[in-house]
């Protein structure tokens, strides 16, 4: 009735703005989008200044995916009205998903100095800064919201996110205890929980929690996926077909698609049909890549394309170290592909007489390098070589290393560093770099078999391949540029002779052994963030003899194109 009202309003007389805007509105909300635009573009050719119809104009294309046209409408509303803040807070918005993330930030700065408690710029600020890893400056914008709204869930449960990958747990913890006070049933507090126990090894009540999670969310699949890798346990025919139906609802999202593959290949897996169980486990893969398209998509061509340059760097001729920067730091770097066995190399050096510091995967190299442009750069001079010296001391102090004169010996398990071994070399002259090394089908099937959520690349088996080409040029690459500079870790090796293997592995590093080393299970400080958190915890075993033979044949595709899978 109301719509029939306008339109017989807008007939008798079109020049009716009021009617026309309104109309607008009713279409946009019943996602009627492009009728509504049609309207609105009506309204401005009336009045070429009506901010209201701009703005919304801008916000229809940004849903239409006319991103490009969306931002020329806001910027025609900042121009005639610079204070207009939401037409600035919608450009941070847009820019965000170009991902023009300076851009953003810019735009969203801009709508806190005009407005400086709109709380949601805050928030939206704060969550680009967690994103270009400037976590200090997040947790001030968090804070910033938490003061204007001290209801606000969102912003508790994403600052503990930052406080448990900067590895203060205990505040993590007391954060998403905070958002579960004010909403009790906010799931996703119980999940990052129960995620945060699971990284510290109190594993009991990290069950507790992730089944919280489930109880308030009984369709989420991701709550039931984690808890079923605690508990140890596969499902049964009941669970499974219960799941089944979840996936074949009407209400179908990605992540949830993807994480019901995962668990029915746990099934598949159990009654030993492996041929149905590859095939799950790449469907569920599929599904997660379309579940993080926007955010992977860039970050995929980012790793497989434009990293791998950086290995043809070139170096100002006579490279010299400020002495006055850390120059003597003893960095241990561990490399490699992911589920090459580097969480059980770390915990071993790291476990000695010297009880060395653990930066597990940091990614602070990764983190720096990206956002210095190091891949747009072709000659490194003496003047950068300082500059990442003490930008990177200072990121990883930020990082929980505690790094100063009398604690130089660190290690570092970013399995990407690989990338960066012509910088380290540079940078940290008294750096160790242990490549650890597994047979390719074992770590390939380990990355299928384990949803690694956070690495773009490991959810398409082409990207996978990929990327581990990449990394063997890359090892052979910096191996015969810089001789005796690489130690070859075979995991299989350790595994077998743990006592000499170890004992070559401390003399390369310059450490000196005990048997303290292989007793790294015993320790209380132990933190995980990998797949490997359950199995770290346990002294060293011996992995069943041919362990993913019967995955091979789906595999052997690759073995024509890749030398070093082997057929």
């Amino acid at each position: 009735m109301i719509v029939k009202n306008l339109k017989k309003k807008i007939k008798e007389n079109p020049k009716d703005l009021e009617s026309l805007f309104q109309l607008s509105l009713i279409l946009a909300k019943s996602r009627k989008l492009n009728l509504a635009k049609d309207y609105l573009i009506k309204a401005i050719k009336i009045e070429p200044n009506f901010l209201a119809a701009l703005v919304n104009l801008g916000n229809i294309e940004k849903e239409l995916g006319n991103l490009v046209q969306s931002i020329n409408f806001y910027k025609k509303v900042i121009k005639i009205n610079p204070n207009y803040v939401n037409a600035y807070y919608n450009l941070g918005i847009v820019y965000f998903e170009l991902g023009d993330l300076k851009s953003s930030e810019i735009s969203y700065r801009q709508a806190i100095k005009i407005k400086p408690d709109y709380i949601n710029a805050h928030y939206n600020l704060a969550k680009l800064s967690q994103e270009l890893g400037n976590l200090n400056d997040s947790i001030s914008f968090y804070k910033t919201v938490i003061k204007l709204n001290p209801n606000f869930v969102g912003a508790y449960n994403n600052i503990g996110l930052i406080f448990a990958e900067l590895g203060r747990f205990h505040e993590a913890i007391k954060s998403y205890n905070k958002a579960i006070e004010i909403k009790p049933d906010h799931a996703n507090s119980y999940n990052n929980l129960g995620l945060a126990l699971t990284e510290l090894g109190n594993f009991d009540n990290a069950i507790t929690y992730y089944k919280k999670a489930l109880r308030y969310e009984p369709e989420n699949l991701a709550h039931l996926y984690y808890l079923k890798i605690l508990e140890n346990k596969t499902i049964d025919l009941k669970e499974k077909n219960k799941i089944y139906k979840i996936i074949k609802s009407k209400k179908k999202e990605y992540k949830n698609l993807a994480y019901g593959h995962f668990l029915i290949a746990k099934y598949d897996q159990k009654n030993k049909n492996y041929k149905k169980e590859f095939n799950n486990l790449i469907k569920g893969h599929d599904f997660y890549l379309k579940s993080q398209n926007k955010s992977f998509s860039k970050n995929i061509d980012y790793w497989l394309n434009e990293l791998p340059k950086i290995r043809n760097l070139t170096f100002e001729h006579s490279i010299r170290l400020n002495q006055n920067d850390l120059s003597n730091i003893r960095p241990i770097f561990i490399v490699g592909v992911p589920r090459c066995g580097s969480t059980l190399v770390e915990k071993i050096i790291a476990s000695g007489k010297n009880k060395i510091l653990m930066g597990e995967e940091a990614g602070v190299l990764q983190l720096f390098f990206h956002k210095n442009g190091i891949v747009n750069k072709k000659l490194i001079t003496n003047n950068d070589i300082n500059d990442f010296n003490r930008g990177l001391t200072q990121l990883y102090k930020e990082r929980v290393l505690t790094i100063n004169k009398d604690n130089l010996i660190f290690t570092d398990k970013s399995l990407e560093n690989f990338f960066y071994i012509g910088l380290i070399k540079q940078i940290f002259p008294n750096a160790t770099i242990i490549n650890c090394k597994r047979n390719a089908l074992y770590s390939i099937m380990s990355i299928i078999k384990n949803n690694l959520s956070k690495m773009s690349w490991a959810h398409n088996l082409k990207n996978i391949f990929d990327y581990f080409d990449i990394y063997f040029h890359t090892i052979d690459f910096f191996k015969k540029k810089y001789p005796g500079f690489i130690y070859d870790l075979e995991l299989d090796k350790l595994i077998n002779n743990p006592i000499n293997e170890s004992k070559k592995l401390f003399q390369f590093c310059n450490l000196e052994w005990s048997k303290e080393c292989l007793e790294f299970y015993k320790r209380k400080d132990i933190v995980s963030k990998t797949a490997s958190n359950i199995q770290i915890r346990k002294p060293i075993f011996k992995n069943k003899k041919n362990k993913y033979y019967e995955y091979k044949q789906f595999l052997n595709k690759f073995s024509r194109k890749y030398n070093w899978f082997e057929n």
